[in-house]
């Protein structure tokens, strides 16, 4: 008897697992009417604020928004760095005109210093002459490497301001929705 309980049981263990195992999500669906799914969904806030100081010029969403990661947000106005940027440009081409000049002194200062140089050699002309020629091509000469000193300085300038204009586009650091909007156009933000 118990030979046979045992055959009875591991019959109905089998008829089961082969019974669900054909079960899919599907088949519930189909055969229930009222179905629940329990599921855990996990957000993530990302404040945005602006990297520069300014006036918005263009806001490009509201609350409720979808946006994609990099999508610009804001703008805000950068005319006064564009005109710092054009300035500092106006700044090279001055110097890069005055450095011309002073390698075309330190060029004739160069050829004035080896004039001078064969001729006292040569005892025509006196140690106080050579010396002037000699400084007059140091002085020219360190009046050109000033000027390329300031070229760079300019030139640094010029991308220091590029630096500042790229951040004012405000774009979206990662994909979302837009749950809550603290600016408007023509406000004044802070970085």
């Amino acid at each position: 008897m118990k030979g046979v309980l045992m055959l009875l049981a591991l019959c109905l263990v089998v008829a089961v697992v082969f019974g669900l195992s054909s079960l899919t999500g599907e088949d519930v669906v189909a055969k229930s009417k009222n179905f629940t799914v329990t599921s855990t969904l996990e957000m993530e806030e990302t404040n945005i604020n602006s990297q520069m100081a300014g006036q918005v010029q263009q806001l490009n969403i509201k609350e409720g928004d979808i946006v994609t990661k990099g999508q610009v947000l804001a703008l805000i106005n950068s005319d006064t760095l564009n005109t710092q940027k054009q300035q500092a440009q106006s700044g090279i081409t001055t110097i890069q005109g005055q450095i011309l000049s002073a390698q075309t002194s330190r060029d004739l200062a160069k050829t004035n210093l080896d004039r001078m140089s064969q001729l006292y050699d040569a005892g025509a002309v006196s140690k106080s002459a050579y010396d002037s020629a000699k400084a007059q091509y140091d002085v020219s000469n360190a009046s050109l490497v000033s000027l390329q000193g300031q070229l760079q300085t300019a030139k640094a300038a010029i991308a220091e301001v590029d630096t500042y204009l790229n951040k004012t586009d405000i774009t979206a650091p990662t994909s979302g929705v837009i749950t809550e909007l603290n600016v408007e156009n023509g406000e004044l933000v802070s970085s």
